[in-house]
């Protein structure tokens, strides 16, 4: 073999000089003598110009460049011999190597989400094309003095067919230049730092692996390292296998979707893993172009280990977690992208940290008091708290009622709020707490007109921004006349923005427009209407959930609380005093990295407050003896987190477990019946719910929005096979129930006044047909075993009004009633319920007491024994053993000040 010299020709190409060298080849920067345009030349090293796997790889790789077609993959123009020796002809690009640049210094934020975006684009299209790269790392990544990146060196590359690198054909050196990682000879492909677990174990390959290389690259441009680096490829390897990823290394501005997605990019156990590359891109553009997270701090939060967390850390974990909320929103927020925020954000004070939840929260005009509602033994008081105080006020203490939803009026002298004493409503009292009244006898979260002399109310009390019972409406209250009107919120709109619900509204500080937020085909948006009533104008309409608007000091200015980008955050709008329309796209203010549930702000603005929630959620396992109607032996704990999880589902055998995460990401998951090889189902934004097996656990069904509107889906538990259920309507269908054996289904479809049962039975070919009329007013829970029962909710004048058990072939249908013999009412007790048997029903009430249900009657006696805060229960092995979601909540208030940013920042 002749090695290359300056000036020497190859065909048409000259050679000028080497300019690169690594374990797969050597690169020359050449001229096309033809065309006048610099390429880059590579060949192999003299040392392996005869090694036959090392000519393969570099067959493979001219052969793989030649299928890639893409602005962010240097391309292939072509191959040349010349005495003996192959040569790759190549595009040569300007500028250094990511790896060059990293030896500098870790990337700006900015920066590095531009650049990421781009390698993901590389690596999408070589995806499409089929073809995984192996090894990827910053050193294949180059940069050109335009600040385009472009993904190199497919030598490694294969089909993507899960291939081994067990064969001749992949042995390999794991090479990479010094100082990004170290080099050994061994039998895997790939460079240490950036493999994933499969790659260094040697096992089957796909796509996949780049995604993890990927997520070590993002991480790395963002720290100025790899998380895995070590003094050796075996060190390195020792770390890709075992080490955690140290999150609280990464810059503060580093926006939490993107922490999620390093998080999502390296999870060992590739089933979870993000599973493609496009949706790292899509997020990372996101977060550039605003509509996803601002560049927020971490904060102390993601220095937490992500370990187990036993029950009797609980409160060391709250207490943590509320640290890491107050560091996040203290500190001001990084650079935006798009439009800067009308507001500064001043040092985030705590205001309560008590056990428990303190919720419905309200500021007094001033600023220095708080309201808000909490439990007090058996029912919930109102409290009043000075800012800066520690001994809050119970208001409401005389009375054995339910007082709940205070609001503080214009002046600050009266407090409105809802209370179930004296047969429930609207109710007024003095600031103190003297003199309540009632002034209506039905309506939720009163909000108080600008001149104090009405009280615009909604009609459901909402528990849950992502789990609503109703459609609302609005009503206003006159508080002279005590008079009650309802308020017109438009007809349904032929385009479906809007169909009649309406909550948590307020009337702008003139007067003139009402804001409230609306479920709309299962997504959350803002609104407002005029306040005569008439057909309402979106301010949102997207797939992010949108809730708790508030007037930010004028009629035209809105701040709302939203998961735009993957956590809870607070966003400005700016809107059209006099038509309401918004004339700005939504602007970040503030990020947290923990669930927020409300916003309150006085009527300036010029302080907020916030409600943050701390989770600890367990899917759980216990025995049940059906004899004695109690549980068996200790409960036994599947999975841990500190999100939200939802419905867990077992196969009757205990082979497999579904559930589904909470929001902002709603996504499937499934494992091992004992919750060990999970793997994501769905990993995207939209809301996938009510998870549940069918035939023989082989498939997975539950309801989505993925389509536009709530429908029936399917997959394989391989993750295979996505699909809407056909033959039965596309639209505003959820709670699917799939008998045992499989041959019909119960749905739920709902429209703005109603909800109906619908039975369909299926087909040979795996369709479905109407196996009955529908039933209005009933949407259907549970069925039993064998079929012919199912447990329902009653929905009466639009309100859903008890729970009961259903004979499906005669529609005979008897209340479920407590031991007392009063009915059990959706709101008052929990929903979570299954079947022991087809006779007998196990219900868990809101005090996590146990009944059993008789299914003849409806009646119902204690067991003696209790759960925790128990949201879902579901009975497998012939009723023998069940698994249940058990979640341990608290919250915290906190409160900062907003100043008007000055002009030149806006």
């Amino acid at each position: 073999m002749v090695t290359p010299v300056q000036g020497s020709r190859i065909g048409t190409y000259q050679i000028e000089h080497e300019i690169g060298r690594g374990g797969m080849g050597v690169v020359y920067l050449g001229r096309d003598m033809s065309l006048d345009r610099a390429v880059a030349i590579k060949a192999l090293p003299p040392e392996l110009a005869d090694d036959p796997s090392r000519l393969e790889r570099f067959e493979r790789e001219a052969k793989t460049l030649a299928q890639l077609s893409d602005p962010h993959i240097a391309g292939i123009y072509g191959t040349e011999s010349h005495e003996g020796q192959r040569y790759l002809i190549l595009e040569y690009v300007e500028g250094e190597t990511l790896a060059d640049r990293l030896d500098r210094g870790p990337l700006p934020v900015d920066e590095t989400l531009e650049l990421g975006t781009q390698i993901a684009a590389g690596l999408e299209a070589a995806h499409e094309a089929g073809v995984i790269h192996r090894d990827l790392k910053p050193a294949n990544i180059k940069l050109t003095p335009e600040g385009k990146a472009l993904v190199l060196d497919f030598g490694l590359a294969k089909a993507d067919e899960g291939t081994s690198s067990t064969g001749l054909s992949d042995a390999a050196t794991l090479t990479t230049p010094a100082p990004h990682s170290p080099s050994v000879p061994g039998a895997v492909i790939g460079t240490a730092a950036y493999m994933s677990p499969e790659q260094a174990r040697g096992h089957k390959v796909d796509r996949r692996t780049d995604i993890w290389a990927f997520g070590v690259v993002l991480y790395e441009m963002l720290t100025g390292s790899s998380p895995f680096a070590g003094e050796t490829a075996t060190d390195s390897i020792g770390a890709v296998l075992h080490k955690g990823v140290e999150l609280e290394h990464l810059p503060k501005g580093t926006p939490l979707g993107v922490q999620r997605l390093i998080e999502r990019c390296l999870e060992r156990d590739k089933n979870m893993r993000l599973q493609a590359i496009g949706d790292a891109r899509i997020e990372l553009r996101n977060e550039l172009d605003g509509l996803g997270s601002v560049a927020a701090t971490i904060g102390a939060l993601h220095a937490q280990p992500r370990s187990v967390l036993l029950p009797s850390a609980l409160s060391a974990f709250f207490a943590a977690l509320a640290t890491g909320i107050a560091l996040a929103l203290a500190t001001p927020t990084g650079p935006f992208s798009g439009t800067q925020p009308p507001f500064t954000v001043g040092d985030m004070r705590q205001l309560t940290d008590f056990e428990g939840l303190e919720q419905r929260i309200s500021l007094s005009p001033d600023g220095k008091t708080l309201l808000y509602s909490a439990a007090d033994g058996e029912d919930r008081d109102i409290y009043f708290l000075r800012v800066g105080g520690a001994n809050p006020i119970n208001l409401t203490p005389d009375s054995d009622a339910d007082d709940f939803d205070p609001a503080f009026s214009p002046d600050g002298e009266r407090i409105a709020f809802c209370s179930t004493r004296e047969g429930g409503g609207v109710f007024v009292m003095g600031a103190t707490g003297e003199n309540p009244r009632r002034v209506a006898d039905a309506g939720f979260d009163p909000a108080w007109s600008p001149d104090g002399r009405s009280l615009i109310v909604t009609s459901e009390e909402v528990y849950y921004v992502h789990g609503r019972l109703t459609r609302a409406g609005l009503s206003v209250i006159n508080l002279e006349t005590r008079e009650t009107r309802k308020l017109d919120t438009g007809e349904q709109s032929e385009d479906q923005r809007f169909d009649g619900d309406a909550v948590d509204p307020s009337f702008s500080p003139d007067g003139s427009r009402v804001l409230f937020w609306s479920v709309v085909r299962g997504n959350r948006d803002i609104f407002t209407i005029a306040a005569e009533g008439g057909d309402p104008v979106a301010l949102t309409d997207d797939v992010p959930t949108d809730w708790s608007p508030v007037w930010a000091g004028s009629s035209s200015r809105v701040l709302f609380l939203s998961d735009r980008g993957g956590s809870p955050g607070v966003w400005s709008i700016e809107l059209d005093p006099e038509t309401g329309r918004r004339i700005s796209d939504p602007t970040p203010l503030l990020r947290a990295p923990a669930d927020l549930l409300e916003l309150a702000t006085t009527p300036d603005a010029s302080r907020i407050a916030l409600t943050s929630q701390t989770m600890l959620a367990r899917i759980r396992s216990v025995g049940f003896d059906q004899e004695s109607g109690r549980f068996t032996g200790d409960p036994v704990t599947l999975v841990r987190s500190t999100s939200e999880l939802h419905q867990a589902h077992m196969t009757d055998d205990g082979s497999r477990l579904v559930y589904r995460t909470g929001p902002p990401f709603e996504d499937v998951i499934v494992s091992d019946g004992d919750g060990s090889n999970r793997r994501r189902l769905t990993d995207d934004r939209y809301r996938d719910r009510k998870p549940a097996f069918f035939d023989g656990g082989s498939h997975v069904a539950w309801h989505s929005n993925r389509g536009g509107a709530y429908s029936i889906w399917e997959m394989r538990i391989d993750g295979t096979n996505l699909r809407r259920f056909e033959g039965i309507p596309e639209r505003d269908l959820h709670s699917p129930i799939i008998f045992a054996d499989g041959a019909e289904m119960l749905v739920a479809q709902s429209n703005p006044s109603d909800t109906s049962m619908l039975a369909f039975s299926r087909r040979l070919d795996d369709t479905w047909t109407p196996a009955r009329p529908p039933v209005g007013g009933l949407l259907a829970n549970v069925v039993s075993p064998d079929g012919t029962r199912t447990t329902v909710t009653i929905l009466e004048n639009g309100a859903w009004t008890g729970w009961a058990i259903r004979t499906l072939a005669d529609g005979h249908t008897v209340r479920m009633t407590r031991p007392d013999g009063t009915p059990m009412l959706p709101g008052a007790d929990l929903q979570p319920h299954d079947w022991i048997d087809n006779d007998t029903l196990l219900f868990i009430d809101l005090g996590g007491e146990l009944l059993l249900i008789d299914a003849e009657t409806g009646s119902s006696r204690p067991t003696g024994d209790r759960l925790g805060n128990v949201q879902s229960l579901y009975a497998y092995r012939g009723g023998t053993e069940f698994v249940y979601v058990e979640a341990e909540a608290g919250s915290e208030v906190w409160l900062t000040e907003l100043n008007p940013a000055p002009a030149s920042d806006r």
